[in-house]
C-alpha cells in the first residue's frame, strides 16, 4: 500500500501478479495507510479524519474519528492514536491518546494531562507504549 503522489489516493499492489488497484475511491487527499494484522482492512487519513476501508477497495470508507491513528490492536478491533492541538498552527500545545473502535466508530479518550504531550502510541497485549513530545521520553501504561 502506498499513497499515489499524483492522485493522493491510497493504492495497493500485488507483488506477485503486479496488479494494482485503488483502495480510496472517494474524493480526498489520503495519507498514512495502516494495514490491519489480518490484511483485510486498512486505516487511512483524509485531513484530520480516520477512515477504515476493505483492502480490495470494494466498499466506501467508514469514518471512525479524528486524529492520527498509529497502530492496530492485536485483534484488529481497535486503532490507537492521538489528537494534538495547536494554538498558533505551528507548535503543539497539547496532545492526548485515543482508542478508536473500528466496529462502532466511537472513540475513547485514554489520557488527559497538561504535563505530557502523549503521541505516537502503539499497543502490545494490554499495554500502551507512547512518547512525550515535550521531552522525547517513552512511557508504558496498562490498558484496561
Amino acid at each position: 500500500m502506498y499513497t499515489n503522489l499524483a492522485t493522493l489516493k491510497i493504492e495497493a499492489k500485488d507483488l506477485s501478479s503486479k496488479k494494482t488497484w485503488t483502495i480510496t475511491n472517494e474524493p480526498g487527499q489520503y495519507y498514512n495507510a495502516l494495514l490491519s494484522h489480518d490484511c483485510k482492512k486498512v486505516a487511512v487519513h483524509n485531513g484530520a479524519d480516520i477512515y477504515i476501508y476493505t483492502i480490495d477497495g470494494s466498499t466506501p470508507g467508514k469514518k471512525i474519528g479524528s486524529g492520527i491513528a498509529t497502530a492496530w490492536s492485536e485483534n484488529d478491533d481497535y486503532l490507537i492514536g492521538f489528537l494534538d492541538e495547536s494554538e498558533d498552527g505551528h507548535t503543539v500545545s497539547n496532545s492526548e491518546l485515543y482508542l478508536f473502535d473500528v466496529a462502532t466508530g466511537k472513540q475513547k479518550k485514554l489520557s488527559d494531562t497538561e504535563v505530557f504531550f502523549e503521541m505516537y502510541p502503539t499497543v502490545h497485549k494490554n499495554q500502551v507504549i507512547f512518547s512525550d513530545d515535550k521531552t522525547g521520553r517513552l512511557f508504558i501504561a496498562n490498558l484496561k
